[in-house]
């Protein structure tokens, strides 16, 4: 592992701080906010989705065994979508693979998208783990975030996939691209959501708080059942195919 590599890692694992939960004001469970919440989260998505593509296919052909994690394994596995407030993507790799990854991105590839090239980059963030961002080669704008990538050593505090959960890794088709997942989520789920994974959906993302969901603090988030978020669901895929 190279002096830049090893700096990433220090970093990442010291920025770690004490988590608080604060809503942002209006966090409630009305029909309308949760509406205007979802419309919000979309559009997001799709500005961030291209990137995270882009970026999965390239540590694929690179050979970096990742899956996604968190809320995007959640929505992949449970219902094989983007969960319709996820605002962010989420991804995990081992240590190995984090160190493979940093070394193919020290090649500097470039991408193209829209007319603009721009390369991917890893920055250590406070929470005590790495955020992957976009960055504009001629810098007509600023860096994007577009994920979060986990690994094993980190200092987020927070539970992570097993390493012999993950493999064989599964390779599925999700929102428009293929995307990793861990061969064995459901004990993963369990330890982080708590049993009620399935039925039970909690709304929070990066915009609402400033905490995360697990099964220790989901009393502090609104949530709806799987009925209710089905119909959700079917509201916005007709509101999706007027659009």
């Amino acid at each position: 592992m190279s002096l830049g590599q090893m700096d990433l890692f220090q970093r990442a694992r010291s920025r770690s701080g004490p988590t608080q939960h604060r809503f942002a004001p209006g966090h409630s469970g009305d029909p309308a906010w949760l509406r205007s919440t979802i419309q919000t989260a979309t559009r997001k998505r799709d500005m961030l989705r291209p990137f995270l593509k882009e970026f999965c296919d390239f540590m694929f052909r690179r050979d970096v065994f990742y899956v996604a994690d968190s809320g995007t394994l959640l929505g992949a596995v449970r219902d094989g979508r983007e969960i319709l407030w996820d605002d962010d993507y989420d991804l995990f790799v081992l240590d190995e693979d984090l160190a493979v990854l940093v070394a193919a991105l020290d090649e500097k590839p470039v991408f193209s998208r829209d007319g603009k090239r721009y390369s991917f980059g890893l920055s250590a963030n406070q929470n005590g783990y790495l955020s992957v961002q976009a960055v504009c080669e001629d810098k007509s704008f600023p860096a994007i975030t577009f994920a979060d990538m986990f690994f094993e050593s980190d200092r987020s505090r927070w539970i992570h996939p097993m390493a012999q959960d993950m493999f064989p890794i599964n390779r599925i088709d999700f929102e428009g691209m293929t995307l990793n997942v861990m061969e064995r989520p459901e004990a993963y789920f369990n330890a982080l959501y708590g049993s009620e994974w399935k039925e039970e959906y909690v709304i929070t993302n990066h915009s609402l708080n400033m905490g995360n969901f697990t099964k220790l603090t989901k009393h502090m988030f609104p949530k709806i059942n799987k009925e209710a978020y089905h119909n959700l669901c079917g509201e916005f895929d007709a509101h999706r195919s007027r659009a």
